[in-house]
C-alpha cells in the first residue's frame, strides 16, 4: 500500500530521494554511452570501420522437424529462402530460433542479411527454420511495417518484441541521428501508441527509455551490436 505523505518535510525529503535516483541513473546511462563511444572510436581508428562479420559461400539451415541440414547460398534473396521451406513445412511464414529460443520472424530480403549476419557471428552449425504461429502472423499483420526504415549503414538494428514476451520478433531497422521523440514518432508510425520501450544492452540490463541520454544509449548499442552479429533486444509494451 502507497504511503500518503502529509507533512512538508516528508515530502520534499521525498522529491529530493527522487531526484538523486534519477540523477544516478542519468549518471550511470551517461557513463555506459561514453564507454560505448570509445570503443567505436578505438574501433574506427584501429580498423577504419566497425569490425563486420565475415560471410562464408554457403549457409546450413535445418529446416521444421528435419534431422538434416540443406545448404543455401549466403547471397541468396527472400524468395530463394522461402522456397525450400515452403515445401517442406507448408508455410511461407517461417523464422528462426535464436540462441535464447526466440523466433525471430523472416520476412524481407533485409532480414534475411541480418539472420546471416547473426549466423556467421555466431559461427553456428546451422539455423533451426521454423513455421510463426498463424496467431501471431495475424498479430503482427495488423502493425503498420509498410513504413520501416530500410537499414542503411550506419543504422541501428534490433530485435523488437513487439508480439508480446510469447510472441515471435521481427527485425528491426532504426535510422541513425534521432532524438527520442523523433524516434518515438517512427515507432508509433509502426506499432501505433505504445506504453512503454525498452531494451536490453550488451551487459544484458534492462533500460527503460525515457529520455535523449537512454535514447542515444539505445541508438549506439544498436549500431555497435549489429555490426558483430548481435542484435540487441527492443521491448515494445503495445498499449491494450
Amino acid at each position: 500500500m502507497t504511503k500518503i505523505l502529509t507533512q512538508t518535510n516528508e515530502i520534499q525529503a521525498h522529491l529530493e530521494d527522487l531526484m538523486k535516483k534519477e540523477e544516478a541513473r542519468a549518471a550511470q546511462l551517461k557513463q555506459r554511452l561514453d564507454e560505448l563511444n570509445q570503443q567505436l572510436n578505438s574501433q574506427n581508428v584501429n580498423a577504419g570501420s566497425i569490425t563486420e562479420v565475415k560471410f562464408g559461400d554457403n549457409v546450413k539451415v535445418r529446416i521444421g522437424t528435419s534431422k538434416f541440414d540443406k545448404l543455401i547460398r549466403s547471397n541468396c534473396t527472400y524468395d530463394d529462402f522461402i522456397q525450400p521451406a515452403r515445401v517442406s513445412i507448408g508455410t511461407d511464414k517461417v523464422g528462426f530460433r535464436d540462441d535464447q529460443g526466440r523466433i525471430v520472424w523472416i520476412r524481407t530480403n533485409q532480414d534475411i542479411h541480418f539472420m546471416f549476419t547473426w549466423y556467421f557471428a555466431q559461427e553456428l552449425p546451422f539455423i533451426p527454420v521454423v513455421a510463426v504461429p498463424p496467431n501471431d502472423v495475424a498479430t503482427i499483420s495488423k502493425l503498420n511495417l509498410r513504413k520501416e526504415f530500410t537499414f542503411k549503414e550506419g543504422c541501428a538494428a534490433f530485435r523488437c518484441e513487439c508480439a508480446g514476451p510469447d510472441g515471435p520478433l521481427i527485425f528491426l531497422a532504426v535510422p541513425p541521428n534521432s532524438t527520442k521523440d523523433d524516434g518515438f514518432a517512427y515507432l508509433q508510425s509502426l506499432f501505433g501508441n505504445f506504453s512503454s520501450l525498452m531494451f536490453v544492452d550488451e551487459a544484458e540490463d534492462i533500460i527503460t527509455i525515457d529520455s535523449d541520454e537512454s535514447w542515444e544509449y539505445c541508438i549506439e548499442t544498436g549500431m555497435a551490436m549489429a555490426k558483430v552479429g548481435k542484435f540487441p533486444l527492443l521491448l515494445v509494451g503495445m498499449s491494450s
